[in-house]
């Protein structure tokens, strides 16, 4: 089972961008039990979630390399699928922290409800019918279709405009670092946004690969630094 240069790059790449994401999330939730802020934990947990399609990339990746085999298609699509609607309820408690706290509860309630409904409806057809609902193009890679990418397309918006929402109360600011943080908290969920809709939506080559993967890693970097701002980019963005 040898991996054809397309499927070794975009493994690659693929798998570059699960680590990182990895240490973003890691590093966000060691900040939570240092300045015992929530935010911090669900935000880490969020940016580990919402990248959850690249984790069986990398894993066929490692695997095809290590022991020249690779997942199922029903693994394949399981690991990564099944917690997005926990990283959208995740992400929408830090959100209604900040946003609509007064309807926080209303707001997560119905996120549990779809997700669930959505949940038995994906692992359904995962196990019974899987060519209905999601096709494996290659050793370590797969696209969604039917309700399954209408499903991830409305969390991929709703990441996007609550993101942007909740990323703007930081621009009125009279702090320039607390305004840094939500430009690059904008940056971070449009260069998400962007990269990971077309990296599944449009045919993939060697330049669309290294576009979007630059993306989605310039986005994991711009997440953690809205929420936790390096002190050396602080001083290189503010300097006078």
């Amino acid at each position: 089972m040898a991996l054809e240069f397309m499927e070794f790059y975009n493994g690659l790449t693929g798998t570059i961008f699960v680590v990182i994401s990895i240490v973003v999330a890691v590093k966000l939730i060691s900040k939570f039990f240092e300045h015992k802020k929530r935010g911090l934990l669900f935000a880490g947990l969020t940016w580990l979630i919402i990248c959850e399609t690249y984790w069986p990339v990398a894993i066929s990746f490692i695997m095809v390399v290590l022991t020249n085999e690779t997942l199922t298609d029903v693994q394949y699509f399981f690991i990564g699928a099944f917690l997005i609607p926990l990283g959208l309820l995740s992400w929408l408690v830090v959100f209604t922290d900040l946003v609509y706290k007064s309807k926080q509860k209303v707001i997560l309630s119905l996120v549990v409800i779809t997700g669930i409904i959505w949940e038995i409806f994906y692992l359904y057809f995962l196990f019974t019918s899987p060519s209905l609902i999601v096709v494996r193009t290659s050793l370590v890679d797969g696209e969604y279709i039917s309700f399954a990418l209408y499903y991830f397309l409305i969390v991929l918006g709703t990441f996007l405009i609550t993101g942007i929402i909740f990323a703007s109360k930081s621009l009125g600011a009279e702090e320039p670092a607390i305004r840094l943080k939500g430009k690059l908290l904008i940056g971070a969920f449009i260069a998400f946004a962007i990269g990971i809709a077309l990296d599944g939506l449009t045919p993939l080559n060697l330049i669309t690969i290294t576009i979007y993967r630059i993306l989605v890693i310039l986005a994991a970097f711009f997440f953690y630094s809205g929420f936790f701002l390096p002190s050396w980019l602080e001083k290189l963005m503010l300097k006078k």
